[in-house]
């Protein structure tokens, strides 16, 4: 068990892990029994044979089983109480979270000014809430990473980790520069992701990517070369029957309206931009989102970009936030019936650098079993994410080095990213890093520990969660 002390009140917590702290032992028969409670509410409106795959893929290793079970992490932060009682926490110090931060939840893409960027990605859990969400949970994963069998740069049990206090370490010292630094987005410190041009060659992210962009083209395997259509790829891109195909081209022509880019082109060029070539579904993408329905579409519009349609519902923290927490956390969206796709799109809006992707919307399907609100955003030609673990690649091995400094790059991301995201609208500070640095000032050490601490405390939960699932 992990247990911290606390600044505030002088005594302690246990952390993680159910009501009984962190389980030392994979045949806990009432973690086991909770467990596969949760995974059965996780399956509801999901295919049978998709789920299966989910599984699968879960049971791979720690670091992907930790990508599937978001909901258990908020079962587990809200169970403890980890966030509200850290000495660090306060109901002000909130911002835009991406609420599923991990490090496979961040990649390469091209920004809507047409700058390549390395940075956080992937929205659907987003919400308005405490930073500790998404700084514990990116925590552990930089400890899941490091432990991995191919990479073995740590023991799994080891209850301190030198690459999450680097983590840790690079988000305080970004959050302080911030706090100190009045220019901000007119010359100051720069809140910016990684590009592919400044990232160095020997930088770890450009050594994993690649440096050369000549012939990048993430999308290519699913276009006809020949023609408008696209290719279906075995268990990747497969066909849909005629009645799913004008119910999704039927959708977009409504939701293309209401976007950036069909403003930006006018009615005449935005129905021809806009105008849908086809349809494919795309399967077995991804763990935590994996059976979500989702579609690509090619439009006239673009040669090698992709309309990435996806359904959204309701997210992993959903039953496990307090009513104050959820009281904030839409940003004040209305509860109609988009609500849960308008906050994924608001999230990018909000979090990602040089300008939103202008395709972003919320389209609303019906009939033809595609029935749901949809995100939709561009799916990039320059998209790609690091491989991380043996899972990905069984020859990769990271050098101690690389992680070291990947470790400290996702401090600075995503510290930038939560300061980026806080405007003054959408119940955020007009200036998260100047009101969360006081909050921290002095007991910058004690927020290393704590950070490290509870990281380290839920890797070895998932290590030992993965064991129960099995």
């Amino acid at each position: 068990m992990a247990v911290l002390a606390s600044r505030a009140t002088g005594g302690s917590y246990s952390v993680v892990g159910g009501k009984g702290g962190l389980i030392g032992s994979p045949t806990n028969a009432a973690r086991k029994s909770e467990n596969r409670q949760l995974l059965e509410s996780m399956s509801q409106g999901i295919p049978p044979e998709a789920f299966d795959t989910k599984i699968d893929k879960m049971s791979v290793g720690p670091f992907t089983f930790y990508r599937g079970s978001a909901k258990f992490y908020y079962r587990d932060m809200q169970q403890q109480n980890v966030v509200v009682n850290s000495p660090f926490y306060s109901s002000e110090a909130r911002t835009w979270l991406q609420a599923d931060m991990h490090m496979a939840n961040a990649g390469r893409f091209d920004a809507s000014d047409g700058t390549v960027v390395f940075d956080v990605n992937d929205f659907d859990e987003s919400f308005v809430g405490s930073y500790l969400y998404d700084v514990y949970r990116l925590a552990a994963s930089v400890a899941l990473v490091a432990r991995d069998q191919g990479n073995a740069l740590e023991a799994a049990d080891d209850p301190t980790s030198k690459f999450v206090r680097k983590f840790a370490n690079a988000y305080l010292d970004q959050i302080k520069a911030l706090a100190g630094d009045k220019r901000k987005d007119s010359g100051g410190v720069n809140r910016n992701p990684l590009t592919q041009n400044n990232a160095g060659k020997n930088n770890p992210i450009a050594k994993l990517l690649g440096k050369d962009l000549k012939g990048l083209g993430a999308n290519k395997k699913w276009l006809d070369p020949d023609g408008p259509n696209l290719l279906e790829v075995p268990d990747s891109l497969i066909s849909v029957d005629a009645d799913v195909k004008r119910a999704v081209a039927a959708a977009v022509e409504a939701y293309a309206r209401t976007t950036d880019k069909w403003a930006k082109l006018g009615d005449k060029k935005g129905r021809d931009y806009f105008a849908v070539q086809d349809v494919k579904q795309r399967v077995d993408a991804g763990t935590g989102s994996l059976g979500t329905k989702r579609f690509y579409v090619r439009i006239a519009g673009s040669d090698d970009r992709l309309l990435d349609v996806k359904q959204q519902s309701l997210p992993a923290w959903y039953d496990y936030v307090s009513a104050d927490e959820k009281a904030v956390a839409y940003g004040g969206l209305d509860g109609g019936k988009e609500r849960e796709a308008a906050r994924v799109v608001l999230a990018y809006k909000k979090m990602v650098a040089y300008g939103p992707d202008p395709h972003l919307g919320v389209l609303t399907m019906s009939g033809s079993g595609v029935d749901g609100i949809y995100s939709v955003r561009e799916r990039s030609p320059w998209k790609d994410s690091l491989d991380l673990v043996s899972a990905d690649d069984p020859n990769l091995h990271l050098e101690k080095k690389d992680m070291g400094t990947l470790a400290e790059q996702y401090g600075t991301l995503l510290a930038s990213a939560h300061d980026r995201a806080s405007d003054g609208s959408n119940g955020t500070p007009e200036d998260f890093s100047g009101l969360l640095w006081p909050l921290i000032k002095g007991g910058e050490d004690d927020f290393v520990d704590l950070v490290d601490g509870v990281g380290c405390a839920y890797a070895r939960q998932a290590q030992v969660d993965l064991g129960l699932l099995k």
